[in-house]
């Protein structure tokens, strides 16, 4: 194979680096998504944070729109399995029910994303601020502030 002639790069500054999405580190920033179907993910620092358990509770606060997120005994009967998701690095809850119990629809177009804090073993989460996490549809991926734990301000 022949290598492909660079263009020249004068003007630029000397100490540019090639990008190598190989090296690339994995998000350390704990935080969740809210799958349309109601599915709960949790990426690797989220579950890290909470000591990758085998259940956890879900905790809603409507007064601040907090969520919690605090391990939990499979025995408990409030507990929800959490599991690795296939190869990726990710954690599933199934919160279907949860979110149906705090108002927050389902369906197309639905996906949010969350940061998390880990605080003294429990994620929190603030719902009320979130982004889109249906992948761009027009080439830009845009932040979008929500309110109602989660819902868009003018969606009903």
């Amino acid at each position: 194979m022949t290598e492909k002639h660079l263009p020249e790069m004068e003007g630029l500054p000397e100490d540019l680096q090639v990008f190598d999405r190989r090296a690339a580190p994995l998000l350390k920033q704990p935080f969740i998504t809210r799958q349309a179907s109601g599915t709960i993910t949790a990426n690797a620092s989220a579950a890290e944070g909470i000591g990758y358990p085998e259940a956890v509770e879900l905790l809603f606060s409507p007064k601040t729109g907090l969520m919690v997120v605090r391990p939990a005994e499979m025995s408990s009967p409030r507990a929800y399995k959490m599991r690795k998701q296939g190869r990726s690095s990710n954690y599933v809850v199934g919160g279907r029910a949860f979110w149906r119990h705090i108002g927050v629809g389902l369906g197309k177009g639905t996906a949010k994303r969350f940061m998390a804090e880990v605080r003294n073993g429990v994620l929190v989460i603030d719902l009320n601020q979130g982004t889109n996490a249906t992948g761009p549809r027009d080439g830009e991926l845009e932040a979008v502030s929500t309110s109602a734990w989660g819902q868009d301000e003018d969606a009903e």
